[in-house]
């Protein structure tokens, strides 16, 4: 049950009292409000003259009611509805700090502070600057953080009005204020003096128009929500007048609420002196709390005092900072701290290897079928195909395309074009004729490696191509030294800058992209593995990426970088049932799978799974809960354009991951920043693009230069 009015005399001091009142917004606006404060005064300062108060001077509820009637019977009521369908005719989907819709409220969450009077003067006079008024400046500012909040590039927001044209509606106290939405196109590259013309003439259609209900304005866009549909944020100018006194008592103005708050309200408290300005923001507790409207309060605070610093109209949207000290130290910082025991060491993928053939020649490094390969006996066969390929042109910056399946002879043929120096192209033998055919005419390799059955797949106008298997080509081999390759036997030195392999995109936006993986986070990566994953002598690594894919070499590089065992498998069909019993036939200690393929296992299996790695999909809270209690298990995420993976979370759990999956921190020798449109770094909780650096980001992509 609500009530129309209240109020409350409360008495601080022997001197210092507090009145309150409160209306219902059906009742009363702001402009009602201040005009009843005003009547009080009078009464009040007439009682304690000993006279009889004057009579008011208000109008009737019924010259409003009128005065409405009228307007809708006329013809600016049709020129108004007219501009606001064509101006919105196209709206974007409100943006939002909370980025969703909630119901309104009951909890708000406040938040105060002032701009000085030095600062106040300084905005009006670079609102001046810019051609327009000191509001369209702060509109100008909500802008910018909602843009630089949310990236969105079309905002509109919601502008109270008074709606009061006549100077007799301005002295009826009753509800006749209206909320006219503003949109206002914003980008990155935009200058403020830009901004701060198109806010004000928006300004100007609004105002000139702002009879035309907002109500209407959304049942005219079938907005089934309504005005929470039409916009997020309003930004609310509280310039009432107040300059009047109780018996010569001074008096200060203190707004408690504004009423309903669906996501956010800015409140403007200023004079028509110069001050200062009192900003609050209002915030619905539904969907904020309480830090979280803090520091969208403090970044608009900061974005105004950057305009009062700088007093500059080209100043671009995109280059004002949003972030506090301590925040960008936090981003920058703090969040991308190395691992102290991480050591990092620029070496090739074969000097990676070479270190485990010395450590554990005679530990099982690959298992396929029947079949399985020492760390010494790994090394001999690939350095025979290592010197059979260098004799065929193969070195640093030379392309080695091996289409072969997953099999013994995969590891030996992509370890033996590592150990000639060359770069090698996965292409998984299942590929579409077509886009195997554009790699090979992008990648331009010299020599290709296949399977006798599958040398089809590489055929190629002039390329060349070893058929591993034959009887001929174990002859040839076998005439090889199988002794260490060293740089002596290469064309050229082999360097951890030189591409190791070549990996292509899948295309999904556009032509796909050949991306230049260089040797150079190889180390970084098994280092990486070896302390967050547990990997090393005794743990048998499942090989079940495609070799196209580069999460392929993430599972090479787990096994023979720590010593462990690569399990492949070629004619399995490693989903649901089938993989669950490939694991348990070899006991599979880590394994690495999208979310999609562990979805299809049945629950309960993979007992042998001490680590479990999700990675190149999104992981669900429920996939955590089923599969997080008996093992290790860590979300990570990575590009192609990095060597595999950029961050790893910790140990998951179903406690721990909340409403979603975190991708973790970036791994010891990786940097992550979250940028903005302008490559900023955005504030926490803000929403921007990955960026990474560090130790194994690609050197490019084939045949892009500069």
């Amino acid at each position: 049950m609500w009530t129309a009015f209240a109020f409350a005399l409360f008495k601080l001091q022997a001197d210092r009292y507090m009145w309150y009142h409160s209306y219902h917004h059906i009742v009363i606006d702001g402009t009602g409000l201040s005009l009843i404060a005003r009547r009080v005064a009078e009464i009040y300062n007439a009682r304690v003259a000993g006279v009889e108060p004057s009579d008011p001077e208000f109008g009737s509820l019924r010259e409003l009611v009128s005065e409405d009637e009228s307007y809708r019977d006329s013809d600016n009521y049709s020129t108004d509805r007219d501009y606001w369908a064509k101006r919105l005719v196209d709206i974007p989907e409100a943006v939002r700090f909370a980025g969703k819709l909630e119901v309104s409220s009951d909890s708000v969450i406040r938040r105060t502070n002032y701009l000085v009077a030095t600062e106040t003067k300084t905005l009006r006079d670079l609102a001046e600057r810019c051609g327009a008024h000191y509001p369209a400046l702060l509109v100008a500012a909500a802008i910018i953080l909602l843009h630089r909040t949310t990236g969105e590039l079309d905002i509109v927001i919601g502008l109270p009005v008074a709606a009061r044209f006549s100077a007799k509606l301005r002295k009826i106290p009753g509800m006749v204020s209206n909320v006219v939405p503003l949109r206002i196109p914003v980008h990155p590259g935009m200058s403020v003096a830009e901004l701060v013309n198109i806010v004000a003439r928006e300004i100007g259609e609004a105002v000139w128009h702002q009879r035309y209900r907002g109500e209407n304005i959304a049942r005219d866009l079938r907005l089934k929500g309504g005005l929470d549909h039409l916009f997020g944020l309003n930004l609310n100018f509280a310039g009432f007048d107040y300059d009047f006194d109780f018996a010569g008592n001074g008096i200060s103005v203190h707004n408690v609420s504004i009423g309903r708050v669906d996501d956010a309200s800015f409140v403007i408290h200023n004079g028509s002196d110069l001050s200062g300005t009192r900003i609050d923001l209002l915030a619905n507790g539904n969907v904020h709390d309480a830090q979280s409207v803090t520091d969208h309060h403090e970044r608009f605070m900061r974005l105004v005092r950057a305009f009062a610093s700088t007093v500059d109209p080209d100043m671009r949207v995109g280059a004002i900072d949003l972030l506090g000290e301590d925040e960008r130290h936090r981003v920058l910082v703090e969040w991308n701290a190395p691992d102290p025991d991480a050591v990092a060491e620029d070496m090739t993928v074969p000097e990676l290897f070479a270190r485990q053939v010395e450590r554990v020649p005679d530990a099982v490094a690959v298992v396929c079928g029947d079949r399985s390969l020492t760390y010494a006996e790994l090394d001999r066969e690939s350095n025979r195909l290592a010197r059979v390929l260098i004799s065929r042109g193969v070195g640093p910056e030379t392309v080695v395309a091996v289409a072969l399946p997953r099999s013994a002879d995969l590891i030996v043929a992509l370890l033996g074009v590592l150990k000639a120096g060359g770069a090698y192209l996965p292409i998984d033998p299942g590929y579409p004729a077509d886009r195997v055919a554009f790699m090979l005419a992008d990648a331009a390799p010299i020599l290709g490696v296949s399977l006798d059955e599958d040398c089809g797949v590489l055929e190629h106008p002039g390329l060349p191509v070893l058929t591993i298997g034959t009887p001929q080509t174990i002859r040839l081999l076998t005439g090889y030294d199988d002794a260490p390759v060293v740089d002596a036997d290469r064309i050229r030195p082999l360097h951890p800058l030189n591409t190791a392999y070549v990996i292509y995109t899948s295309g999904s936006t556009g032509v796909p992209k050949g991306v230049i993986a260089t040797h150079v986070g190889a180390g970084n990566l098994a280092g990486n593995q070896i302390r967050c994953l547990g990997v090393g002598v005794g743990s048998r690594v499942l090989q079940f990426a495609s070799v196209g894919f580069d999460a392929a070499f993430w599972e090479l590089t787990m096994a023979l970088g720590s010593g462990a065992a690569l399990i492949l498998q070629e004619q399995r069909v490693l989903t649901g049932e089938g993989l669950a019993a490939l694991v348990a036939e070899f006991g599979i200690t880590h394994a690495t799978l999208t979310p999609t393929v562990l979805g299809t296992v049945p629950r309960g299996e993979l007992l042998s799974v001490t680590h479990l790695v999700v990675a190149a999909e999104a992981c669900s809270v429920e996939l955590v809960a089923a599969w997080a209690t008996d093992r290790t298990m860590v979300n990570a995420y990575g590009p192609t354009e990095l060597t595999v993976c950029a961050t790893m979370s910790g140990p998951l759990s179903e406690a721990s991951v909340g409403a979603g999956v975190p991708i973790g921190g970036p791994l010891s020798g990786v940097r992550v920043y979250v940028l903005g449109a302008a490559l900023d770094p955005v504030p926490v909780g803000v929403a921007g693009e990955l960026y990474v650096s560090g130790a194994g980001v690609a050197r490019g992509i084939w045949g892009v230069r500069g």
